[in-house]
């Protein structure tokens, strides 16, 4: 039972290691079992149970990656495209892997694994994809996309004019207005502060769409 535990836990950090350094080729060639693949493409036809299908999980606020290991070690297929971004620490800056589709990972397995990951507690809900073949289809371009190396924005709702609030970090619950963006990953929030509007620039994961911008 020791040495069962073990061997996940060693599969689960293998993986990751793989996922941060985005040697999506290195770890299909170096695991050893492991039916899942690569996260960061889409399962191969030889490892997709027969009786699979895809399943959309709506998980919990950033736990994509985390899932996507829990999956990976229970030799469950799916797909957690990542973009590269900028985030602030303070000072200082960091390059980081985030997923495109936030809160959202791609399985492709049968109806029992779905129920499986659900038993993780990291998922708020399995939806169900009844155009299978689109979703297929509009995944391959995804990952055909980030092949390509082509810059995709993870925030698209956070244009000019968006009402938006911080979600996180220390000026949680502050509210303003979508001004301009500097960059796919930073914008500047306008903020109505003793009477007068202030522009502060902000990294955009810490904000979240409070309607659409005004037509």
């Amino acid at each position: 039972m020791h040495m069962a535990c073990t061997d996940s836990r060693t599969r689960v950090r293998h993986q990751a290691m793989i996922t941060r350094s985005g040697g999506a080729e290195g770890f299909l060639e170096a695991k050893a079992g492991a039916a899942a693949g690569s996260p960061l493409r889409l399962p191969a036809p030889e490892i997709r149970p027969a009786d699979g299908r895809w399943h959309v999980l709506h998980v919990r606020p950033r736990q994509e990656k985390a899932i996507g290991e829990v999956l990976g070690a229970m030799d469950i297929p799916y797909f957690l495209p990542l973009v590269p971004q900028v985030r602030f620490y303070g000072h200082r800056k960091r390059r980081v892997e985030m997923p495109l589709f936030p809160s959202y990972v791609f399985m492709y397995g049968s109806k029992e694994q779905s129920y499986r990951a659900i038993e993780t507690r990291r998922i708020v809900q399995v939806l169900p994809v009844a155009g299978q073949e689109a979703l297929e289809h509009e995944l391959r371009q995804v990952e055909m996309a980030l092949a390509g190396e082509i810059p995709l924005d993870p925030f698209p709702e956070l244009v000019e004019g968006t009402p938006a609030v911080v979600v996180r970090g220390p000026l949680r619950g502050l509210e303003g207005v979508v001004d301009s963006r500097r960059s796919p990953d930073r914008l500047v929030l306008n903020v109505r502060m003793i009477g007068r509007s202030t522009g502060l620039e902000i990294d955009a994961s810490l904000l979240q769409a409070l309607g659409p911008a005004p037509a």
